[in-house]
């Protein structure tokens, strides 16, 4: 099980499941909008297995694109995690969990929009679109 909130805490979930899937680390312009860095780490997660808790009534949501509704503390304005209602998914941001995992990016996609700043010499594949 894996618990996460925003910043302000405001905004929480649960996970119920024993191991996370791989990571998967984004450089598109809207994740790199989205999460005001080089890329976004995400790991998906079936919405069958998530809890969301939202007592205040602060979650709020952003279509960013057909299909993919990013969800934010209103609050606080952490990105939390996506949800993709075709899927029935969640692409829950890695950085919002409250503990530390030990897992390692399984693969870029969108790798031709990275930054030039920034060196990354791991041994994921990279994909210079989306898969």
């Amino acid at each position: 099980m894996f618990h996460g909130s925003c910043l302000c805490g405001a905004v929480k979930y649960t996970i119920n499941l024993e191991q996370l899937d791989d990571i998967t680390l984004c450089h598109c312009h809207n994740c790199q909008k989205a999460s005001g860095s080089a890329f976004n780490a995400v790991t998906p997660v079936a919405a069958e297995f998530m809890q969301v808790e939202d007592e205040q009534g602060v979650l709020k949501q952003y279509e960013s694109s057909p299909g993919v509704e990013r969800n934010f503390c209103g609050n606080c304005g952490s990105p939390v995690f996506s949800f993709r209602p075709a899927l029935q998914q969640y692409r829950v941001r890695i950085g919002s969990l409250d503990d530390s995992v030990n897992i390692k990016p399984a693969q870029h996609i969108f790798y031709s929009y990275r930054v030039p700043w920034l060196s990354i010499n791991d041994i994921a594949p990279k994909y210079p679109e989306g898969l």
